[in-house]
């Protein structure tokens, strides 16, 4: 196989990788909402830090909360505790404790009756929104767009309504995952209906913005490609750590399929240079390294590209997700074959 009928199978894994990391975790309509899912008005203010500090720093996160686990006494504040302890694991790609502390609030929400509707409702919107996460991570599309539909249908009966344009938006996202560019397009207009209809800022619609622009990447259509994008970066001051990773990794991506490789890399860089100082976002560092890797490989910077490559591949094939280790594989062969290593390449 050629490194030319490689390359293009490969990044349309590794070029929606990242896209589905501005959530309906940290969903800006969720400061607007009063919640009334609890009687103490502190954990709103927490659940509010997380969404600052789950990003840049994450373990001063997990501590705020740990520290009001303790000083709580009512369960169902508890329980609230225990789900955002577990979402926070979810960016540093912890998905065993992301399992083990929804596990501990499914069991309560199983065993207690003693709470409103809107709280089961809110709670399992999030769980369902970080589970559906997780299966994109895992390169598990189908199982996705299930735990969305889920997080959609218990939304819409919490009072955090505001939340469903993120919702929207991960729906889009895994539909593209699938190629099925007509739901992603629906999916994101639904959001953008959303976000006019319940009155949100402007910036929650960054997402929306880049994830148009991705899609008509997709779709070969750059004029309209270049447009989204252009009003996403519009809004960059206004972008969280993750949109400004997702959006440079998307545009750097939209000049890749251009052939424009020179560009591409200057937006990749950017996406590393906004994720490499946590070292809790190693998923999203070395997705990007991907990238790297192979922009390196066209530029005929061999050795470069063979150590963003190899730790890449080191990295998802030991984190057990097969669909991106495989293409990571194909451009190692690749990489053996520019070199003339055809014993490497057939080994792999």
């Amino acid at each position: 196989m050629s490194f030319n009928g490689c390359k293009t199978k490969k990044m349309n894994v590794l070029f929606l990788l990242v896209a589905f990391f501005v959530s309906v975790m940290y969903g800006c309509g969720d400061r607007m909402v009063k919640r009334n899912l609890s009687s103490d008005p502190k954990i709103d203010f927490l659940e509010d830090n997380m969404l600052d500090s789950a990003y840049s720093n994450v373990e001063y996160s997990r501590k705020l909360l740990r520290e009001r686990m303790v000083q709580t006494s009512d369960s169902a504040d508890y329980y609230r505790l225990i789900a955002l302890y577990g979402k926070s694991f979810f960016p540093s790609a912890d998905y065993d404790s992301v399992d083990y502390y929804f596990g501990r609030v499914r069991r309560f929400l199983g065993t207690s009756s003693h709470y409103s509707p809107y709280f089961e409702n809110s709670l399992l919107t999030d769980i369902y929104t970080i589970e559906g996460n997780v299966q994109m991570a895992l390169g598990r599309f189908d199982s996705a767009t299930v735990c969305y539909e889920h997080a959609y249908y218990y939304c819409r009966q919490s009072n955090r309504t505001t939340l469903l344009p993120d919702i929207c938006i991960n729906l889009a996202d895994a539909w593209s995952f699938r190629n099925r560019y007509d739901l992603t397009s629906h999916y994101y207009r639904r959001a953008l209906f959303l976000c006019d209809s319940l009155e949100l800022p402007e910036q929650q619609k960054i997402p929306v913005y880049y994830g148009l622009g991705h899609t008509y990447m997709s779709l070969r259509n750059f004029t309209l490609c270049d447009h989204y994008f252009g009003m996403a970066d519009s809004l960059l001051p206004q972008m969280k750590v993750s949109e400004r990773f997702t959006y440079y990794n998307n545009r750097g991506n939209s000049y890749y399929y251009r052939k424009d490789y020179s560009t591409a890399l200057q937006y990749m860089r950017k996406a590393f240079a906004t994720v490499a100082p946590y070292q809790h976002l190693k998923h999203q560092q070395e997705l990007v390294k991907g990238n790297l890797g192979e922009l390196f490989l066209l530029d005929g910077d061999l050795d470069s590209a063979r150590l963003y490559i190899d730790e890449s591949y080191d990295y998802f094939d030991k984190t057990g997700n097969r669909v991106f280790a495989y293409y990571l594989k194909i451009l190692q062969m690749a990489l053996a074959l520019k070199t003339n290593h055809l014993s490497e390449a057939l080994k792999s």
